[in-house]
């Protein structure tokens, strides 16, 4: 590879990181102000893997495949670009030994964070959470907040006739253990005696 092609390679990773940057930062911005919506995001996603296969596709053009050099079908690279993103990794083609496997390695680490991003943003979008920013949970209705005051109110004092009623069978109870006491104590004593009559 000569300098010109390595020049070329690190313009478009500078590119690419400059690009991936800022889209990062402005739906973060987006996200956290309120103005921006997933929709908007999975768009970024979409742009950002075509902007990933492209560029390493132009890396793999540039570096080459192989072991054989620089490859001149361009079709091959993207091919190779695209299944290494993916992740699938067919191993009819390889990357050259050196920089070019790091680029492949990362393209597919990168792969996997495209898809799981895709995946996050399609749950948020489908269930309706975080449209234009708006996470937070929707306030109660003010009438349904009455009525959980009032059966609040109700349950207490449900639960203090409940006790007063309880205070009532223990008092009670306890007079009829008493009387129960009472009567086998009574059953217990041995009868007075009688005095004994004198013979006649």
């Amino acid at each position: 590879m000569d300098l010109r092609h390595a020049c070329s390679c690190c313009r478009i990773a500078s590119l690419r990181i400059v690009v991936c940057g800022v889209s990062s930062h402005t739906f973060a911005y987006s996200a956290y102000s309120g103005k921006g919506n997933i929709s908007n995001f999975l768009l970024h996603i979409a742009i950002s893997s075509v902007q990933t296969v492209t560029s390493c596709a132009a890396f793999y053009i540039s570096y080459g495949l192989n072991g054989t050099g620089c490859v001149t079908d361009a079709a091959e690279a993207f091919y190779f670009s695209t299944v290494s993103f993916s992740t699938l990794g067919f191993g009819d083609l390889t990357p050259q030994e050196g920089l070019s496997r790091a680029v492949a390695a990362g393209e597919a680490v990168v792969g996997n964070l495209h898809l799981a991003l895709f995946a996050a943003s399609a749950f948020f979008l489908l269930s309706g959470t975080g449209q234009n920013g708006d996470d937070a949970a929707p306030e109660a209705d003010p009438v349904e907040k009455e009525n959980i005051e009032t059966l609040l109110l109700s349950c207490q004092q449900r639960v203090s006739s409940l006790q007063a009623e309880l205070d009532r069978l223990r008092q009670r109870s306890g007079e009829w253990q008493k009387e129960i006491d009472d009567e086998l104590s009574r059953d217990e004593r041995p009868a007075p005696e009688q005095p004994e009559k004198p013979p006649e």
